[in-house]
């Protein structure tokens, strides 16, 4: 892993994994920015972790760009929607410069 990629974990609720996925970037070592319900935040590695394995879903070409993208969007406080406005979504437009996600991870 990168800082610039794009990462993902599944999700854990109330002790269960569920069959989806968690996004965000890797900006550096051991910090990730993640949109979660209410806010982008930057966390440790290990916080956005939370003991699960960790893939990289997307290098894009120019990780600095990524980063800047993400480490701009933190603090900023928004209406989370799981459908339309969700981690995949903060994820691919920090890459790609796009807020539509035409992906699905189940």
């Amino acid at each position: 892993m990168n800082p610039g990629d794009i990462i993902a974990r599944r999700i854990l609720l109330a002790g269960l994994v569920l069959p989806l996925w968690h996004f965000g970037v890797l900006v550096a070592p051991d910090r990730v920015v993640h949109m979660q319900p209410g806010s982008i935040v930057c966390v440790r590695f290990t916080a956005f972790s939370r003991g699960m394995p960790v893939i990289v879903t997307h290098r894009p070409p120019d990780p600095a760009q990524t980063i800047a993208r993400a480490k701009g969007r933190i603090g900023e406080r928004g209406t989370y929607d799981p459908l339309h406005h969700n981690c995949l979504h903060f994820a691919d437009w920090c890459a790609q410069r796009s807020r539509a996600s035409g992906r699905v991870w189940v």
